[in-house]
């Protein structure tokens, strides 16, 4: 742009931007924004994410940053919900380690979700179910002694003692899952744990050796 102008001249003109010759506070003589004033060569740092600029802005802002993507997120809930579903199925192992440390950090809420997850979908939790009891008597040897079938009941009135007991929920828990990625466990005694329904819901069907 020639000339210098202020923001009143350049509102007057109906020019959506103008030049002041003098530097914003960044150090930038660069023309400005007629709407707000804004210099134009901090907006178009701004909207680099990658650079320092944007970087910084993001760190110092981080409440102005929250509050502008839950509007976003109000206005544009379609929109958002397809980015979100586009970013769940491209960043898989990211998803998991969020949700797991968003567990952590909010057990009571999580426990609360689940719960009233559940109940609104009893149709899911019986297939569940179904094929968790399929899974047990096909990883049910015939081998196993009348000793070894009340240590397996004992477990199970134990972590149903303890769930009384603290008020917390505890389940029997196979060390080896039953229906494992690379290996499967047995239902057999020496695989089976008490442990939180918490821990065994992190826990997964993943099966680390120490």
């Amino acid at each position: 742009m020639d000339g210098v102008l202020t923001r009143t001249e350049a509102i007057a003109k109906g020019l959506k931007v103008y030049f002041t010759g003098k530097p914003c506070k960044h150090g930038h003589i660069s023309n400005r924004y007629t709407a707000k004033g804004t210099c134009v060569a901090c907006a178009l740092k701004a909207s680099d994410s990658t650079s320092e600029y944007s970087k910084n802005w993001r760190l110092n802002n981080k409440d102005r940053l929250s509050k502008l993507n839950k509007k976003y997120s109000v206005l544009n809930k379609e929109k958002r919900a397809v980015q979100n579903k586009d970013w769940r199925k491209n960043n898989p192992d990211k998803c998991i380690a969020q949700r797991r440390n968003w567990d952590a950090a909010n057990p009571d809420k999580r426990a609360k979700f689940s719960s009233l997850w559940r109940k609104e979908n009893p149709e899911v939790m019986n297939a569940h179910k179904g094929k968790r009891r399929a899974a047990v008597i096909l990883r049910y040897p015939k081998w196993l002694s009348e000793d070894d079938v009340w240590l397996i009941k004992e477990v199970y009135a134990l972590a149903n003692l303890r769930t009384v007991t603290f008020g917390v929920s505890w389940t029997v828990d196979h060390i080896i899952p039953l229906q494992g990625k690379k290996v499967s466990g047995l239902h057999v005694p020496t695989n089976l744990q008490v442990i939180t329904r918490k821990a065994n819901s992190s826990k997964s069907n993943i099966y680390e050796p120490n």
